[in-house]
């Protein structure tokens, strides 16, 4: 408040709230330090949504904030006074409008986080998933060489047993006109 960074005085509130609440030794709220401090009006603003009320709220001497901003002798005063003028309402509602927005960041925080994580498990399992296909695709193309393995071997012993056929026709088809051949002589000796 002691003319310290808009961004300190955001920092400070976002990580302890109720400080806007807070009086010194002297009944002040940090808002009635910032208007005798000549704070910027960032740094006011920041103060009135953090506590609204403020506005009404009178030090240890009775007065409250808009006497202390009238009395500033900061290039601020007018932008002091209107902020006070606009009332606790118009913070409270900024107030609230801050706070959903911090609602809606968290929520969106958590939303991203259970997306990266169901992205991660996706993708998980997507691997594991690829994995026991390949194991599939590996198994079946063995189980398709051990079938066209035996298919060759089929093949090759149909050709065999094939040729075995066409030998024993041939041997009968020989008998057949050896016996023709013996029986006409035969009949030709009766």
């Amino acid at each position: 408040i002691f003319k310290a960074p808009e961004r300190l005085v955001e920092a400070l509130l976002c990580a302890y709230p109720p400080g806007a609440q807070c009086k010194d030794d002297q009944g002040m709220l940090p808002i009635h330090l910032a208007f005798r401090n000549g704070s910027s009006e960032g740094v006011v603003n920041l103060l009135l949504v953090a506590y609204p009320k403020s506005i009404d709220v009178k030090d240890r001497k009775g007065r409250i904030p808009l006497v202390l901003a009238q009395a500033s002798a900061s290039p601020n005063r007018d932008a002091f006074i209107r902020a006070l003028e606009r009332g606790p309402s118009y913070y409270a509602v900024a107030a609230a409008a801050t706070e959903r927005a911090a609602v809606t960041a968290e929520q969106r925080a958590l939303f991203e986080s259970k997306m990266i994580d169901l992205r991660k498990e996706h993708e998980e399992e997507l691997g594991r998933t690829r994995a026991s296909a390949e194991r599939e695709r590996e198994e079946t193309a063995g189980k398709m060489r051990g079938l066209e393995e035996e298919l060759s071997k089929t093949q090759e012993t149909s050709q065999v047993l094939v040729d075995h056929v066409n030998s024993l026709e041939a041997q009968l088809s020989s008998r057949g006109d050896t016996e023709r051949f013996l029986a006409t002589k035969i009949a030709a000796l009766d």
